[in-house]
């Protein structure tokens, strides 16, 4: 006794296979997940060093321009400026800057101020602010400086003065400048920068 196939039996023989499709599994959902969240991590954690990098550079320029400004004074018995461009003045987008000027008194026992040196950039990335600065005309440095930054002319900005004897002239005692990376969630500073006024002598505090 025979058996016949259905219709359907009979156009499936000699067909092609169906192929098989099959999904990720668990473990490799798994594993494509770790990877990414791996990467994520690094990449985090990169952005994180280099802000470190640039706050710590940030703190060395500042601290070393204060041993130059009073160096610089003592040795050429001048008086030297310390001078920083304030977090709002947006006089370049490259981010804070610094200058050293200097000056004597002329027959006159009027200052007049030179620039000594070229503007210093601080990374775009850390913001400082001043306290116990004089604003322009708060002493005897006033109007525009005598060095254009980026070709712009500097008359917002903040400033201290090293004396001949390594004293430092500010409007109050204890003048500091605050250093932040400008990402932070708080406006705590990562480190603080006393110059103490009778020696001249800068002291890095951290947070």
């Amino acid at each position: 006794m025979s058996t016949k196939r259905g219709p359907f039996l009979k156009a499936s023989v000699g067909a092609a296979p169906c192929l098989s499709i099959t999904g990720f599994s668990l473990i490799e959902t798994m594993v494509v997940m770790a990877i990414i969240a791996l990467l994520s991590t690094l990449t985090l954690l990169s952005v994180s060093v280099i802000t470190g990098s640039h706050l710590a550079k940030a703190v060395d320029t500042i601290d070393g321009a204060t041993v130059v400004a009073r160096q610089r004074a003592i040795s050429s018995s001048s008086y030297v400026a310390l001078v920083t461009t304030p977090a709002s003045s947006g006089t370049t987008s490259s981010g804070q800057a610094l200058l050293l000027v200097s000056a004597k008194l002329n027959a006159s026992g009027v200052m007049q101020w030179n620039a000594t040196d070229a503007w210093v950039l601080l990374p775009p990335d850390i913001q400082i602010t001043t306290s116990s600065f004089y604003a322009p005309g708060g002493s005897s440095l006033s109007g525009n400086l005598p060095l254009n930054l980026s070709g712009t002319p500097v008359s917002n900005y903040a400033y201290i003065i090293f004396c001949p004897d390594g004293s430092v002239e500010a409007p109050t005692l204890g003048p500091t400048i605050n250093l932040r990376r400008s990402n932070k969630s708080t406006s705590n500073a990562d480190y603080t920068i006393i110059v103490q006024q009778d020696s001249g002598r800068a002291k890095v505090v951290g947070d």
